[in-house]
């Protein structure tokens, strides 16, 4: 009896720990990289709910970052992944209601502590950043918004977050790849050999790779706004 009253002890006491833990990681997603990262099968829904999401309402968009180094090069998501990344040019963002009330309509919100990325220029601020949290499983999705600007693709997220940094691509134009029964835009090779050096294709334990693009920043308005 003493046993089984442990037991019971120990089950109740791991359940409550796993709520605790995916509450935090809802509320400080983007700052908990000590914790290990969601699995394979999270990550499946996250995915498959914010390609849907933006697929309902038309929005053109592409696989992004880590999300499609492990697609394009291992046909799979990265197991040691955190979130999910999407990209969208700029003339492409639907506006906010709609897209914020799709997400959330596919399970997303945007966590407590998201800062909302944008930068400034001549007296108007642009996106640059939408983050959400998928209520279900916990993960994040990043939708980086890429301007076109000076014959090249520009991705300023981190320097209007305020580190300074962005990254900058070559005028290519998105691959297709099919994935988890959907036709999806991504990265083109090139982004991938530009971003994470040439060495990309080769598979790295619990690395993504090396940033070759990163440039600094360090005025508040880099380029003209959008037309």
């Amino acid at each position: 009896m003493k046993k089984i009253v442990i037991l019971v002890l120990l089950i109740a006491a791991i359940s409550i720990l796993a709520v605790a833990v995916t509450a935090v990681n809802r509320r400080f997603a983007y700052n908990l990289s000590w914790l290990p990262p969601p699995g394979i099968k999270k990550l499946h829904t996250t995915f498959d709910d914010a390609t849907s999401a933006l697929r309902d309402i038309n929005a053109r968009h592409m696989l992004a970052y880590g999300t499609v180094l492990g697609v394009t090069r291992e046909s799979e998501l990265l197991r040691h992944d955190r979130d999910v990344d999407i990209a969208m040019f700029y003339e492409d963002i639907p506006d906010w209601d709609t897209l914020n009330g799709t997400m959330a309509a596919y399970g997303f919100e945007c966590p407590a502590t998201s800062t909302p990325y944008s930068w400034e220029c001549q007296g108007q601020r642009y996106p640059a950043l939408f983050q959400y949290i998928h209520r279900g499983t916990g993960v994040g999705c990043d939708i980086v918004v890429l301007y076109r600007h000076d014959g090249g693709i520009w991705d300023i997220a981190g320097a209007a977050g305020g580190n300074g940094t962005g990254y900058r691509f070559s005028n290519s134009e998105p691959d297709r790849v099919h994935f988890r029964g959907h036709e999806h835009s991504v990265f083109p090779v090139a982004w991938l050999q530009e971003h994470y050096g040439e060495s990309w294709r080769i598979p790295m334990a619990n690395s993504k790779g090396r940033p070759a693009t990163k440039y600094k920043n360090s005025t508040t308005c880099k380029f003209p706004p959008p037309s």
